[in-house]
């Protein structure tokens, strides 16, 4: 099965292991023994700490039912394999929503080095 930028999979995310909407942010026809994945979060408004760069509304994506936001600090890399065999896939985002993300990502502090360096090497973010 092939996977493209923009797919989302429904995955588990610790530490409670609740499934959470994930995210392909690179391009796996360029690479794809590693992706670059993002899970959306629900805003809590009592929470200070999180990463608002980029924050999704109800009508941004089907799987949106609150305000949400891309956690960058819980991106991931997996093979596609992994991918594959440990998510439920979902609807793809629009192009503009990736876009919107990709540009979020390439300013966020949260983003792990390894992931920007993935998007960097693909063209996808500015290099810092």
């Amino acid at each position: 099965m092939v996977v493209r930028e923009g797919d989302t999979f429904h995955a588990p995310l610790p530490p409670n292991n609740e499934p959470h909407l994930f995210i392909i942010i690179s391009d796996p026809r360029q690479d794809d023994s590693e992706v670059v994945l993002v899970p959306l979060m629900t805003v809590d408004d009592d929470d200070d700490s999180q990463d608002l760069s980029c924050t999704l509304q109800v009508g941004d994506h089907p799987f949106v039912r609150h305000p949400s936001f891309v956690n960058f600090r819980c991106a991931k890399k997996p093979s596609v394999d992994i991918i594959l065999q440990r998510g439920k896939r979902g609807k793809p985002v629009q192009p503009d929503l990736l876009a919107r993300i990709r540009d979020a990502a390439g300013k966020s502090d949260f983003l792990p080095l390894e992931c920007r360096n993935i998007l960097e090497q693909q063209g996808l973010v500015d290099p810092e």
